[in-house]
């Protein structure tokens, strides 16, 4: 029977710290894959590996010698050498240590097992370095060293992927308002197109405020930027937790719906929208009154790619204007040679 691998007393918070780099479950990165690779030659062995405990499995980040699996964390070696001193766990043999010697591992014939462990920047131990090899064998004392040195190493580069991430967050979102930008949408919106289908459609509402430029005017741009960020807050709140929403630019917000929402479904958040404008705006304890108009499109019915997407969405909006604003009009095509001829 398989040794069960114990649970750190710092558990919570080095959950916190794997989880905070968004690294399970992603693709494979050379960056890692050059760690495993210089692993197998210096230590002249068949087997290494780059994996994170999780709360109840071990994630492969890179894995040299042996199938793609997930181990459960229970009986994972790897989740054993979190826990190790001095940060490095060596096994000579799996097969003569009672931890390990019914491990499955050990039945397909590995026997040697060596892992460092790899640390958050706030210290907590999340992973392994490993290597293994079907025989029995140790570690010098500098060999433990070096794959020490190589777990700092691959550390090192989970913290440039972590702050990618930030950097590509960071790029992704407005930052007056904390809502997705153009650039994100434009994202969102190629993997939903794609994706679209008469049964799935990808639905878009674009909104302008009406009168915005009277706020700028009166107030300033403080006041303007201040009711923007109100107005996201609203919007935010009146969509669903799957609906995006983003300020594509100075007045102008979309809304990219989840899939399966048709333009009926549109329509009742639009409906939602003009309810939460409803409550009057203040800016430096002024109310005024903002009202939006929104136009709706969808693929297939109206588009076949983001950009004719947008643009039968702000097409629908420059109708609803027409109308009076503070309304929602879906992207009628009879309609665009009237808009253009009169534009």
């Amino acid at each position: 029977m398989v040794a069960k691998a114990p649970i750190p007393s710092d558990e919570a918070a080095r959950l916190e710290a794997l989880h905070s780099y968004s690294i399970l479950d992603t693709q494979p990165d050379a960056r890692f894959d050059l760690f495993t690779r210089l692993s197998t030659w210096l230590y002249n062995v068949p087997i290494s590996a780059i994996n994170f405990v999780d709360a109840d499995r071990t994630c492969f980040k890179s894995l040299i010698g042996l199938p793609l699996y997930t181990p459960k964390r229970i009986t994972s070696i790897c989740a054993h050498a979190i826990e190790a001193d001095n940060d490095i766990m060596v096994v000579s043999d799996l097969s003569q240590d009672d931890r390990f010697k019914d491990h499955p591992l050990v039945e397909n014939g590995v026997r040697f097992y060596a892992g460092a462990i790899l640390r958050s920047s706030s210290n907590h131990a999340i992973g392994t370095l490993c290597i293994g090899d079907v025989k029995a064998r140790t570690l010098s004392h500098e060999e433990r060293s070096r794959l020490k040195e190589m777990a700092r190493g691959v550390a090192a580069v989970l913290e440039l992927h972590k702050n990618g991430l930030a950097l590509l967050e960071a790029a992704s979102i407005d930052s007056l308002t904390g809502l997705c930008n153009r650039r994100l949408l434009m994202e969102k919106l190629k993997a939903a197109v794609l994706a679209a289908e008469l049964e799935r459609p990808c639905t878009l509402l674009y909104l302008d405020l009406d009168r915005f430029k009277a706020v700028n005017d009166r107030f300033g741009h403080p006041g303007g930027d201040a009711l923007l960020c109100e107005v996201a807050r609203r919007l935010e709140s009146a969509v669903r937790e799957t609906d995006l929403v983003a300020r594509v630019a100075g007045d102008e917000f979309a809304i990219l719906l989840s899939p399966n929402s048709t333009v009926k479904c549109a329509e009742d958040i639009a409906c939602s929208v003009f309810a939460a404008f409803a409550e009057p705006f203040a800016v430096d304890g002024t109310i005024v009154p903002i009202k939006s108009s929104i136009g709706i499109a969808s693929v297939p019915f109206h588009a076949s790619d983001p950009t004719s997407l947008i643009r039968c969405a702000d097409l629908a909006l420059y109708q609803a204007k027409q109308a009076g604003g503070n309304l929602s009009r879906t992207f009628v095509s009879h309609a665009t040679n009237t808009i253009e001829q009169n534009g």
